[in-house]
């Protein structure tokens, strides 16, 4: 195995070096010619019934979630096991397949973070407003592109979600070792 693939979770979803990040990005901005609208993308079946239900289930669950008002493991392993649910029915449907990638590497860096990581008040408010905006995001993109059908294009969210996941993976990876804070201390409003 080369010295990648053993880093840490944290670390191994995501490039963190600008160039490669930045390419990524660019892959995901979609050109007018490359857009697809949901209505079009149902009209040629990509996607099965099954694959929208269980799509749509895990939404409306990240969107319970999004309710907690802390940072608490329970919040971190049920968003992780939500989104990783999510990442799996995403990536049935080849037109998803990098979004799905990256979802569920925020799914085993969240994972890692309940395994036994403690935060200050100040990294546990920015951690949960980012995984928060990440959570509304997904739940946006499927009520846009799966329910409604009224997106333009299917992928108006991606390089927005990647940007996220990046955001949220260099701040972890970035936090210092402090003292920890009780979940009780990390009410955040």
């Amino acid at each position: 195995t080369d010295s990648h693939t053993r880093s840490s979770s944290k670390e191994s979803f995501m490039v963190f070096d600008n160039i490669k990040q930045d390419e990524a990005i660019y892959r995901m901005h979609y050109h007018d010619n490359d857009k697809i609208s949901a209505q079009n993308f149902f009209e040629q079946g990509l996607m099965d019934e099954d694959t929208i239900n269980d799509l749509r289930f895990c939404s409306k669950e990240l969107e319970a979630i999004f309710l907690y008002k802390t940072l608490t493991h329970e919040y971190l392993s049920e968003t992780a096991d939500f989104i990783n649910a999510f990442s799996k029915d995403l990536e049935l449907s080849g037109e998803f397949r990098d979004i799905a990638y990256a979802l569920r590497g925020l799914s085993v860096t969240l994972s890692s973070l309940v395994a036994g990581h403690d935060f200050t008040r100040a990294s546990s408010k920015m951690i949960k407003t980012v995984i928060d905006s990440i959570i509304e995001d997904l739940v946006s993109w499927t009520q846009h592109v799966l329910i409604d059908k009224d997106a333009v294009d299917i992928h108006y969210l991606d390089a927005s979600l990647l940007a996220n996941i990046a955001q949220l993976g260099l701040s972890i990876k970035n936090l210092s070792p402090t003292e920890p804070c009780d979940e009780e201390e990390l009410e955040l409003f």
